[in-house]
């Protein structure tokens, strides 16, 4: 038993040195990679694809990476936020992953974010809920102790271009954010 607790035990600390790849992201390369039916018709099916973000957020201009796609059957969009700002170690200054769902019947849409900005994410219980219009999604995250944030993409079918919005509410004073423009990037031929 001890000799078959060794060569295992040199397996696992080879793939944890190693970051357990050869590809930079397996996980996210596989999802969505398999589409079992096509997504519902809703304003998510806009934003799903390659982006990149222009703008300004808490006074600071930036340029960010956005990966969307369809995931769990066409149920969520999942887009992933990168930003190309690094940090001294290297590091993307900011990184989110997003779960976006819109109801194709009622147009309730929510919204799950997770960010590096803090690790409460999934223990706030803070999922921002909204009613998607032709061409927006508004969700609103209502926080216990520190007011409102309303995060608003705004899509223009003319441009294939989303803008995109937060501002906050907090104490009863009113703040924009951020605004920042999504173009899809275009595959090369």
């Amino acid at each position: 038993m001890r000799k078959k607790f060794i060569p295992v035990s040199i397996i696992v600390i080879l793939l944890i040195a190693t970051g357990c790849r050869t590809n930079p992201d397996p996980l996210w390369s596989t999802i969505g990679a398999s589409p079992t039916q096509s997504p519902p018709e809703t304003l998510l099916n806009h934003l799903a694809g390659q982006w990149t973000l222009t703008g300004a957020f808490g006074g600071t201009a930036t340029v960010h990476e956005i990966d969307a796609r369809w995931v769990l059957n066409h149920e969520y969009l999942i887009f992933r936020e990168t930003s190309r700002d690094r940090t001294t170690n290297g590091q993307p200054a900011y990184e989110a992953i997003v779960l976006l769902s819109e109801n194709p019947k009622s147009r309730d849409c929510s919204c799950l974010w997770l960010d590096n900005t803090s690790p409460n994410g999934l223990s706030s219980g803070i999922v921002a809920h909204g009613q998607a219009t032709a061409d927006t999604l508004p969700f609103l995250f209502q926080y216990p102790t520190n007011g409102t944030l309303h995060t608003t993409f705004h899509y223009s079918a003319t441009t294939d271009t989303w803008q995109w919005t937060i501002e906050s509410d907090q104490d009863g004073k009113h703040e924009t954010f951020g605004r920042a423009t999504l173009v899809r990037k275009r595959k090369r031929s």
